[in-house]
């Protein structure tokens, strides 16, 4: 419940949380006021103060930084805390994996690495992946030992190039999958020119183009073009043609999510992070 809180905390809005109180009290449920707390995402200059918020008569103490599922969130949504914690992680493990490695065959090594570490870095790209390049940086270095450690001259994806993969995959599942109102309010709009077009076989790829709008916000505008949807918007309409196939279908996602990936890779494709 705490993290309930928190995020509606982070709207600035009493009337939210009078109205999760409300709830509580209408439904038997009861909170930790103390638990609650508040996170100011800003990038203005100086950053603009929070005015005071309380919960059931408990103030809502302002934090620096908050995790929530596992995600660590800052005011600036640089994620920097957040994958370096992450890479921390993953070279924890990684020293599992050096350990064992002279008891193991390429092979071998390489399963320890996708079974024990490369799932560290792979929690919830969708979220961070707009982070800088210079802090996406930290979770490649951990790869880029691994592959030392499996073999020297071995070579497995980019973790940039399995995130965007990943990001084409949840896309193409939000627009083919019955979803709830606010997953569907995520699904970027068609291209207005594109609405209404027949969905011939031919013209199946066109009619599925998508376009975001950007933010005004220079700094807003930075992440943005990095991030989910929008950079991965302008990558799924450079996509060929029999890989968006209308309609969308379920049964056909494995099959898409192997040709993006190999579509990316023989495309010398780039995100925010080098290729390994």
């Amino acid at each position: 419940m705490a993290n309930m809180g928190a995020q509606v905390a982070t709207q600035v809005d009493g009337t939210k949380l009078d109205d999760l109180s409300a709830w509580g009290k209408a439904w038997k449920i009861s909170f930790e006021p103390t638990r609650f707390q508040a996170l100011n995402i800003d990038h203005h200059r100086p950053r603009r103060q929070l005015p005071a918020i309380s919960f059931d008569g408990a103030p809502v103490v302002e934090e620096a930084e908050l995790k929530l599922l596992g995600v660590q969130f800052d005011t600036q949504l640089s994620f920097y805390q957040h994958l370096r914690s992450e890479a921390v992680r993953a070279r924890q493990r990684l020293h599992f994996l050096n350990r064992a490695a002279p008891i193991l065959d390429v092979r071998g090594r390489e399963r320890v690495y996708k079974g024990l570490v490369r799932p560290v870095m792979d929690y919830c790209p969708l979220v961070w992946m707009g982070a800088a390049t210079t802090t996406l940086r930290q979770l490649d270095s951990v790869q880029l030992r691994a592959l030392k450690i499996i073999s020297r001259g071995s070579w497995l994806p980019s973790l940039a190039l399995r995130h965007a993969v990943a990001a084409h995959k949840y896309l193409y599942k939000l627009q083919c999958l019955p979803t709830s109102s606010p997953l569907r309010a995520m699904i970027p709009a068609v291209a207005p020119e594109l609405q209404g077009h027949p969905r011939t076989n031919q013209q199946s790829r066109i009619c599925h183009e998508l376009q975001f709008a950007m933010p005004r916000n220079r700094h807003s505008r930075s992440s943005a073009q990095r991030s989910f949807p929008s950079a991965i918007v302008e990558d799924w309409n450079r996509l060929p043609p029999e890989l968006i196939t209308a309609p969308l279908t379920l049964h056909r996602l494995q099959q898409f999510k192997e040709g993006v990936h190999k579509y990316l890779q023989s495309a010398d494709w780039h995100w925010a992070s080098t290729h390994l």
